[in-house]
């Protein structure tokens, strides 16, 4: 069953599900959750993760350079893109983490 996330109180925009081996399998965005309480109302908190879960869940390795990184949230619409090594999470790498980031190169230049 799905529990209300603190996801606002600790500013984060998404939670990666993983199954019982840890690997992961989706992704639950905030936009997910409000349209899943629009659709379900009260029954909402007898989903599970798997039933609003954005799928399929695109990830990278570790090893991927910043501009790929840009590219692939950029081909696939996404604000949220979980780094993968040895088949686990490891990190998430968000639109804001980019900004953040391409603004400190930006300064220096």
């Amino acid at each position: 069953m799905l529990q209300e996330p603190c996801m606002s109180d600790k500013k984060i925009g998404s939670i990666i599900v993983v199954n019982l081996s840890h690997e992961p399998v989706g992704l639950i965005r905030e936009t997910d959750i409000l349209r899943a309480i629009s659709k379900y109302e009260q029954k909402f908190f007898d989903l599970t993760a798997q039933e609003i879960m954005s799928k399929p869940l695109i990830t990278v390795p570790a090893t991927t350079d910043v501009e790929r990184v840009e590219k692939e949230m950029k081909r696939h619409k996404i604000k949220h893109l979980p780094v993968i090594s040895s088949g686990k999470v490891i990190g998430i790498v968000t639109t804001k983490n980019l900004v953040d980031y391409l603004g400190k190169w930006e300064i220096k230049d």
